[in-house]
């Protein structure tokens, strides 16, 4: 039996979800000379997906899915269309749910098998940081919208940014996401 990480259901078998949302992915492929992807740990060899492992049962994927779908709508295709200028609702819950979901997703799976960074960590912060990863994981499941859109999460648009202009690496369409836990 395996346990679903937002839910905390045991089921006989878990979706191999993606870690990082599949429309990401997709768009770096597309990007891609290659069009394939590459690991930081194996760069020589192309790979077709990204991260996916037995993270979420059906009913939880699904509910992630739609808010993926909604922030592709609302920001994400905007933003691939490369338009100079374009507004959306800060306000929206969908998009704030779909940031803290990916942001809970990525962390939640470090935690999970990167012993070494978890090492790093003093108790009091291993502490801290798994009561934020259970209450993010609540406010995902539960849906509570007032407690999500409360944190003080940014989506930061940075291809115009001169940093991200004089890479070598070409034009990527970088969005950066920055989230305030922990104080500071």
């Amino acid at each position: 039996m395996s346990i679903c990480r937002l839910c905390n259901n045991e089921f006989s078998k878990l979706i191999n979800s993606h870690i990082v949302p599949k429309l990401f992915l997709k768009y770096v492929k597309e990007q891609s000379i290659t069009g394939g992807l590459r690991t930081v740990a194996n760069p020589n060899k192309r790979e077709q997906d990204g991260l996916k492992t037995e993270f979420l049962c059906k009913t939880c994927e699904d509910k992630f899915n739609t808010y993926e779908t909604a922030f592709a709508n609302k920001i994400y295709n905007l933003l691939k269309e490369n338009r100079e200028t374009f507004s959306f609702d800060s306000n929206n819950y969908r998009i704030a749910y779909f940031v803290l979901s990916v942001t809970w997703r990525v962390f939640q799976y470090y935690w999970e098998t990167d012993k070494d960074m978890v090492a790093s960590f003093t108790t009091e912060e291993q502490e801290a940081f798994m009561k934020i990863l259970d209450d993010w994981r609540e406010m995902l499941y539960l849906e509570q919208y007032e407690k999500i859109k409360a944190l003080q999460m940014h989506i930061i648009p940075t291809e115009k940014l001169d940093v991200y202009q004089k890479q070598p690496i070409g034009k990527l369409g970088h969005v950066g996401m920055d989230i305030k836990v922990m104080g500071n």
